[in-house]
Parts: structure tokens; C-alpha cells; sequence
């Protein structure tokens, strides 16, 4: 099976349907441009593009989507992703992962910080603990000679 046709579309898909119903819309309306604009026997449509279209949930499909159709011979049109969108795709993900990675380090020096400032404080109060246990003492042999007196 030889390839026969190769194709890029941007296909809209603002559709005025019911929120409940928007993704799936979504999927009839592109293979209703895919029949109109290719004429093919039967349609193909790859789960990486079904995958792009339901990452937002039912209710918030994309605009719109860049679309490679391949038609082939026996009248089949493999419908997927093109590559610009998958390298968008491959980036958005990277960005994600640095920033995850990113506050992952900002939390930890989130913790240290915290850390340095609870052993402040326990130094703080130990010093204060201290000093009162000093006047305390202090107070006591101050009274004691006054008693020798």
C-alpha cells in the first residue's frame, strides 16, 4: 500500500454544542471535514489526536487542531497529530517537568529556611530559660546572705 495523499488542515472546531457534549461534538466534527475535504471509504483517527482533544476534559475542547490525513490506495485516511503540534506537545510537557522540578527545589529550601528558624527559636527560649534560671539563682544568694547578715 503506497501512499497516495498527504495532507496538513486546520480544522475549527468551535461547534455550538452543549458543554456536556463539546469533545465528543469535537470528534464528529472533524471527521465530518475529513470526509468533506477528502472524500474517503473510511477514516482512521490516531489515539495520540483523540488524546490532545480529550486532555481538557468533555467540557473544553481545543478551537481548533493542525491535522496530518494520509489517504491511502484502498480509500483509508489515517488522520493524526501533525508534527508541529507534537513537538508543541514534547515542549509543553518539558516546561511542565522543569517547572515541577523547580518548586520542588524551592520547596526544599522552603523547609530548610523553616528548620533554621525552629532551631532559632529553641535556641532562643533555652537562652531565656537560662537567664531566668540565672536571676533565680541569683536572687537566691542575694536573700541567702542577706539571711547571714
Amino acid at each position: 500500500m503506497a501512499e497516495e495523499e498527504e495532507r496538513i488542515y486546520t480544522i475549527p472546531l468551535r461547534t455550538s454544542a452543549p458543554r456536556t457534549k463539546a469533545a465528543s461534538n469535537t470528534m464528529k466534527t472533524i471527521r465530518e471535514y475529513i470526509t468533506r475535504h477528502m472524500k474517503p471509504d473510511k477514516i482512521w483517527i490516531d489515539p495520540g489526536l483523540n488524546e490532545s482533544i480529550w486532555t481538557r476534559g468533555i467540557q473544553k475542547p481545543p478551537a481548533r487542531v493542525r491535522v496530518r490525513a494520509v489517504k491511502f490506495e484502498d480509500g483509508l485516511v489515517e488522520i493524526s497529530l501533525s508534527e508541529l503540534e507534537e513537538k508543541e506537545k514534547t515542549e509543553e510537557e518539558e516546561i511542565k517537568v522543569k517547572k515541577d522540578e523547580i518548586s520542588k527545589e524551592k520547596e526544599g529550601k522552603r523547609k530548610k529556611w523553616k528548620k533554621t528558624k525552629v532551631n532559632e527559636k529553641k535556641k532562643d527560649e533555652e537562652k531565656t530559660i537560662k537567664k531566668t534560671e540565672k536571676t533565680k539563682e541569683n536572687e537566691k544568694e542575694a536573700t541567702n546572705t542577706e539571711e547571714d547578715k
